[in-house]
């Protein structure tokens, strides 16, 4: 489990619980386009027994940015994690919010 980090008052980063799965759905729907809840939700389930896990950026109690992660050890990398979605709201881009989730991912 990832640990919350709060940012300021209003802006936290924190691992996304299965309860709030569906709240992050439209998120990743700008990103992924052609891709149903229904989909998302059964994918989730898949991905997440394989070791991916969700970060989100959070202002308030709404998801902002989204990065679905996982971490690897391979010999040509060695220890790392591996970036497999990364999507900001649109509405809130340019507010620097994929940087500070990524800028936190790094360091966990």
């Amino acid at each position: 489990m990832i640990k919350e980090l709060t940012v300021n008052e209003t802006v936290s980063i924190r691992e996304l619980t299965n309860d709030e799965l569906e709240q992050a759905y439209p998120l990743v729907k700008q990103l992924r386009t052609n891709l149903s809840v229904n989909e998302y939700l059964e994918m989730i389930k898949a991905m997440k027994e394989d070791g991916y896990q969700i970060v989100c950026l959070f202002e308030g109690d709404v998801v902002m940015s989204y990065a679905g992660i996982a971490k690897r050890t391979e010999f040509i990398y060695g220890p790392h994690i591996w970036v497999y979605d990364l999507v900001t709201d649109e509405r809130a881009r340019s507010k620097g919010y994929g940087k500070q989730l990524l800028t936190y991912i790094e360091q966990v």
